[in-house]
């Protein structure tokens, strides 16, 4: 994976954080763990800087949670928590 984020950056750069960290608010599969300390290594070639990386980290984290936000706003807190009463608990299901 870490291969496949050094490339996305290396070859879009400062959009490939903001669009990299947006997927990992939607969809989680990639954790900024491993994304941020990727484009810090960038920083540390003189490939980009470390306020770019920094703002756009920002960006793309802010645009992810957006939908989330919305979602949440639409769908209401009430619904929200019914939801979560009827399918939460996964931990409680592995124990």
């Amino acid at each position: 994976m870490a291969g496949w984020v050094i490339d996305l950056i290396r070859s879009t750069g400062y959009f490939g954080i903001v669009l990299l960290m947006f997927v990992e608010n939607v969809f989680p599969p990639i954790p900024s763990e491993v994304i941020m300390p990727l484009a810090g290594f960038m920083v540390s070639q003189g490939k980009l800087s470390l306020a770019g990386i920094v703002l756009a980290g920002t960006i793309g984290s802010v645009l992810g949670a957006l939908p989330l936000y919305y979602l949440g706003r639409v769908v209401g807190e009430d619904r929200l928590k019914e939801w979560a009463d009827r399918h939460g608990g996964l931990a409680d299901r592995l124990a």
